[in-house]
């Protein structure tokens, strides 16, 4: 779906439509479409990590009979894991060609084209939202915002966020193609995986590591900078702590805020370091008390 806004060039004519998307954002919807891509999506099942499994069963098993709300459903992975449950169920994403992947492989499920930043439907609409492996990242900062109170917006008071966003003080930012990809005892096929897929297509990183370098941001206490996803073909956003608890508080999310670790179903405390973690996995309580805005 592609944002555009109508302005008035003063003559007569039609307003013209302008693309609002941000350089990064173009990019990661160019990689996400590509039709291997697509197919890796549409293939992927089950949990992403330990920490994902742990918030989602709790969290479905509390809501289960509730209305839930898939952001970026990508292609389709979460479907079954967040449908089966649910009274109902409607998973979203704005990569045309995913959500056509996706409702392929799940003809039954309400699966449709949609922005996090202009959801299409009404107030507290729902019971549980999630927007997993990182998907809220692939917006501009100043959008973040806006996806988070349209998110917050839908939501019952008595309703919560599940989602995922890269850590701005782990090892994410400092990732370049000649690194040491992420790997993890728990998960050693995957990680060889990983390892042998940096080294085969490095030449194919290097240049899109370069061509991400002109679409960098900084700020006080985020960033937008190159991901090693997708042979570093992503640009993403990564957040401090501070910064992700504040950003909730201001879009409506009055509730209990949860940071849990990227691998070992472990929350801050139990963990290790978060300077260790590339992202955090987050349960937000829309309200300190159930049945309170």
């Amino acid at each position: 779906m592609r944002m555009t806004r109508r302005e008035d060039d003063g003559s007569e004519d039609t307003p013209v439509e302008r693309d609002t998307r941000s350089a990064s954002e173009s990019a990661n919807r160019k990689v996400w479409a590509h039709v291997g891509e697509v197919a890796r999506f549409a293939s992927a099942q089950g949990w992403i990590d330990r920490s994902e499994r742990v918030l989602l069963e709790r969290i479905t098993k509390e809501y289960v009979g509730g209305d839930v709300l898939d952001v970026g459903v990508g292609g389709g992975r979460t479907v079954p894991l967040l449908s089966r449950s649910a009274a109902s169920y409607v998973g979203i994403d704005f990569v045309p060609e995913l959500v056509t992947a996706a409702s392929k492989r799940f003809p039954d499920a309400d699966i449709r084209i949609g922005d996090a930043r202009h959801l299409d439907f009404p107030d507290a609409s729902f019971d549980l939202a999630v927007f997993s492996i990182n998907g809220i990242d692939a917006i501009s900062h100043s959008d973040r915002g806006i996806a988070l109170r349209e998110i917050r917006r839908v939501l019952r008071p008595s309703g919560a966020f599940v989602f995922s966003t890269h850590n701005s003080e782990g090892p994410g930012p400092r990732e370049r193609p000649w690194s040491m990809p992420p790997v993890s005892v728990h998960q050693p096929r995957s990680s060889a995986r990983t390892v042998l897929r940096r080294v085969i297509r490095f030449r194919t990183s290097m240049t899109n590591y370069r061509a991400s370098v002109a679409m960098n941001e900084v700020g006080p206490d985020w960033m937008i900078t190159s991901s090693g996803a997708h042979d570093f073909g992503l640009v993403v956003h990564y957040t401090s702590e501070s910064a992700l608890q504040a950003e909730l508080r201001a879009s409506g999310f009055a509730g209990a805020i949860e940071l849990w670790d990227d691998r070992a179903g472990l929350p801050v405390g139990r963990a290790r370091p978060q300077r260790l973690w590339w992202y955090f996995n987050v349960l937000a309580r829309c309200s300190a008390v159930d049945g309170t805005v």
